[in-house]
């Protein structure tokens, strides 16, 4: 049973450490980019002031202006409340366990498992990732998530096996992630994935770039086939883009090719 909670430990752990790490390398020509928008904002803008003062030289283009002025002023402050609110409805929270059921509105996705299935407590994820249970408060998500890149916010057990799990991390968009998709991080990640696990001690590590299919429709993945300890491993790692996060499922079973199946439990929205 030790040997098999340690395989199953480093198993998940490496998992989660490719996906938050592997993308370091990402392209950084997207802040000068960002920049380089911005200065053309502000240009256009200021041309378009000056235009507006210029031609206000009657009263009737004045009242012209002023009104168009306050027009645009209301719309600008109702797209600023729009763009607030969709911010503040997107701040990572932890997510609730029902039953067997796992939902995460601030993520948007919902995990319904079997019957057969059990979720870790908050103490249990602790003790297997070796972080402080204090870093799963909400009050503290965001400064723990610039402490340990990526956080596993749920994880649940296959009762029947006792061995097969499947798991979701959420990880905080940085400079060199956030101009990617879904499908281009899973790219990224491709590159060093196979490199990270056997590092971790995995053996004759296979690894492909796919989809796989959700209760509600198909996301990027990656499939890896390895390993560990004279026990072969099957992993999907899939992933969706929401807000200033990446969502990862990582779904693992031992000695069976059908780490695909638990994510026709899985329903995600963009």
């Amino acid at each position: 049973m030790k040997k098999l909670t340690r395989i199953m430990t480093t198993a998940m752990v490496a998992a989660t450490m490719v996906m938050s790490t592997a993308c370091s390398g990402a392209n950084s020509g997207i802040q000068e980019a960002d920049t380089t928008t911005s200065a053309a904002t502000v240009e256009a803008s200021t041309e378009a002031v000056v235009e507006a003062t210029v031609e206000a030289t009657t009263e009737a283009t004045e009242e012209a202006t002023e009104e168009s002025s306050e027009a645009a002023t209301e719309a600008s402050s109702e797209d600023a409340a729009d763009a607030e609110s969709s911010e503040e409805a997107r701040a990572y929270e932890r997510g609730t366990i029902d039953g067997t059921t796992y939902t995460n509105e601030s993520l948007g996705v919902t995990v319904d498992l079997p019957s057969n299935w059990v979720f870790l407590s908050d103490d249990d994820i602790a003790t297997l990732t070796g972080v402080s249970k204090d870093m799963f408060d909400n009050e503290t998500l965001s400064k723990a998530l610039d402490e340990v890149s990526s956080l596993i916010d749920m994880y649940a057990v296959d009762g029947n096996s006792g061995s097969d799990n499947v798991n979701l991390s959420v990880e905080k968009k940085s400079i060199l992630t956030k101009g990617l998709d879904a499908q281009g991080y899973v790219d990224a990640a491709k590159a060093t994935t196979k490199i990270t696990l056997e590092a971790s001690g995995f053996e004759n590590v296979e690894i492909e770039s796919s989809t796989v299919e959700t209760a509600n429709g198909e996301i990027p993945c990656l499939k890896a086939h390895s390993e560990f300890g004279g026990q072969e491993i099957y992993q999907v790692i899939g992933v969706y883009s929401i807000g200033d996060y990446f969502v990862s499922v990582t779904s693992t079973v031992y000695g069976s090719d059908t780490a695909a199946d638990a994510f026709q439990y899985v329903s995600y929205e963009e």
